[in-house]
């Protein structure tokens, strides 16, 4: 076995431990080239991770937030006991020295999700304004799917 495939053989068991297998059969489907002077081109595989949702109860409203996906950004829905939802998009992440968030806006409405830092699972509160004016503030509590 030459440089070349000794390297490639080495970075497909360093992958294989993390990709799924559909990306393995993949990259295990390239040939290797038989002369370390001549490499092969490889066309970039290109992965696609789904959003990963979490959702809580902030009083009488479920949110759902997804995580940072290149179309979307952050993206948060709120929904009342009625089904009445809010769906928002870009939502931007901060850092104010005590704790991390999201704001998301829409018009003269901010939709803000924040938590201690590194406390996220019991420390989480949700809080909606209208310009300066609070109109919620309430503790967000982990939705269990069952």
């Amino acid at each position: 076995m030459n440089i070349w495939q000794t390297a490639s053989a080495s970075l497909l068991l360093s992958l294989s431990s993390i990709l799924p297998q559909t990306a393995q059969a993949a990259i295990a489907a390239v040939p290797m080239s038989s002369s370390a002077m001549q490499p092969i081109a490889i066309k970039p595989l290109v992965l696609r991770v789904a959003p990963i949702y979490d959702t809580y109860r902030a009083g009488d409203y479920t949110i759902t937030i997804s995580n940072n996906q290149p179309e979307t950004g952050y993206t948060y829905r709120g929904c009342d006991r009625q089904n009445r939802c809010i769906d928002l998009q870009h939502g931007t992440s901060w850092y104010d020295g005590r704790r991390r968030g999201i704001t998301w806006e829409n018009g003269n409405y901010y939709y803000a999700v924040s938590w201690r830092n590194n406390n996220r699972s019991n420390s989480m509160i949700l809080m909606v304004y209208h310009g300066d004016t609070v109109l919620l503030q309430a503790p967000m509590l982990p939705v269990v799917e069952s």
